[in-house]
């Protein structure tokens, strides 16, 4: 067995939820093994990535070939730096509906049915509903510095 240490140098502010409290975003004082594994090369994701996950398959080509990547943590006192974020669309037209910010896209019209909006592209059209996702419109980070 090989084992290898060595020491990394955060060249600016790194974020990733670790933990959410109410809008606040915390970053825990360590990156992880699988973040490390694609870091260093030993795995190869895709550029695009269309929700599927790769995990299994290239972290199982790791362990085939006898390589385990140890999570990263922080020697000393960790550092830590506060900063807000506002994902609100920057359209010239949204709506906040539940949810959702709802935006319209150039050359279309919105249309509200009740709760649910629909993007309408031409007179007659139903219209494609706008789906719901649960993503944070403005919050707290806490990234590790």
């Amino acid at each position: 067995m090989h084992v290898y240490r060595c020491e990394l140098t955060l060249m600016e502010a790194t974020f990733f939820s670790s933990r959410e409290v109410s809008n606040t975003y915390q970053t825990e004082p360590l990156i992880g093994n699988i973040a490390l594994a694609y870091a260093f090369g030993f795995c190869q994701a895709p550029y695009f990535n269309d929700g599927t996950i790769h995990y299994k398959a290239h972290l199982g080509a790791l362990n085939e070939a006898g390589i385990y990547v140890t999570p990263a943590t922080i020697v000393g006192e960790p550092r830590f730096t506060l900063a807000q974020f506002n994902a609100q669309a920057d359209a010239y037209w949204y709506a906040m509906a539940n949810n959702v910010i709802v935006t319209r896209p150039d050359g279309t019209w919105m249309e509200r049915r009740g709760a649910a909006w629909y993007i309408k592209r031409y007179p007659g059209d139903r219209g494609q509903k706008v789906g719901l996702e649960n993503r944070p419109q403005h919050g707290r980070i806490r990234m590790l510095a």
